[in-house]
């Protein structure tokens, strides 16, 4: 399975080749799967690749990781079979494979950020909108938290409801970092265009949650994810491993700039690093 795996990646073998060896690990992995749901004594069971993904199934289902944890790679195969059948351009096929990868990894990012784009071509509003929200629920870093209220925000869009979309749109700017996203200032001025407004206004956070405040659907970072990687980065530092650290400091006290031991381990870890 490993060297099946390093294969289907690597770029100097032959695409077609690539496809071919993809889905005879594809089909042997559908077999594998029977067999260990059969087995399984908790369902479902996921596929987790780090300790971020392991700590915040913790946190959220109240329950250790390792009573749903399998480590065959089902969701790095039917990943990695999904950019093949993207590269081919089979994005039928390649939404499958990343709708499979997801499903063993809720939490990962990558083939979030594929069925997203998929789901957003296909103009999905009501999916897509789901799956934003989840996205936003689960990621702790700047990026991908923009990244979810910009598709969340895409989705109030196609939904009429722009008042909403804006907001989220907005939300999405104050967690970038560096140039703007591909088609992100068409996607705002159609907002605005909507709203009937010449050019964007500010909003307070006050102003957002009154706006928000009979909905479900909020543009805040989720607080569980937090949580979940303050333990962690007291952890590494306890250990040493200042990378690691930063890994996860350099955003949580973006969020929280007011956890002042967080503070003082981020400073303590970059100076260990110099």
């Amino acid at each position: 399975v490993p060297i099946c795996l390093y294969l289907m990646k690597e770029e100097k073998i032959n695409l077609q080749r690539r496809a071919e060896i993809g889905n005879a690990l594809v089909r042997y992995t559908d077999g594998h799967a029977r067999k260990v749901d059969e087995n399984a004594k908790r369902k479902p069971l996921f596929n987790f690749t780090n300790e971020y993904e392991e700590a915040l199934y913790a946190k959220m289902a109240n329950v250790s990781a390792s009573e749903i944890l399998v480590k065959y790679p089902f969701y790095q195969i039917y990943y990695t079979r999904g950019e093949i059948y993207e590269e081919m351009r089979d994005y039928t096929r390649a939404f499958g494979m990343y709708s499979k990868a997801h499903q063993w990894n809720p939490f990962s990012p990558k083939p979030i950020l594929k069925l997203l784009e998929a789901l957003k071509f296909d103009s999905r509003a009501a999916d897509l909108l789901r799956l934003s929200i989840w996205y936003l629920q689960v990621t702790y870093s700047t990026h991908n938290i923009s990244a979810a209220l910009r598709y969340a925000g895409y989705a109030l869009y196609l939904d009429g409801k722009f008042k909403e979309a804006y907001a989220f749109y907005y939300q999405s700017i104050v967690y970038h970092e560096g140039p703007a996203p591909a088609r992100f200032n068409e996607e705002i001025t159609s907002v605005l265009t909507a709203l009937k407004k010449e050019e964007p206004y500010e909003l307070s956070r006050s102003q957002i949650k009154k706006l928000f405040a009979y909905t479900k659907e909020k543009p805040f970072p989720s607080e569980i994810v937090f949580d979940t990687i303050r333990p962690l980065i007291i952890d590494h530092y306890s250990k040493g491993r200042y990378v690691d650290v930063l890994r996860y400091a350099t955003h949580y006290v973006i969020f929280r700039p007011n956890d002042d031991k967080i503070v003082r381990i981020l400073k303590a870890s970059k100076l260990k690093l110099d």
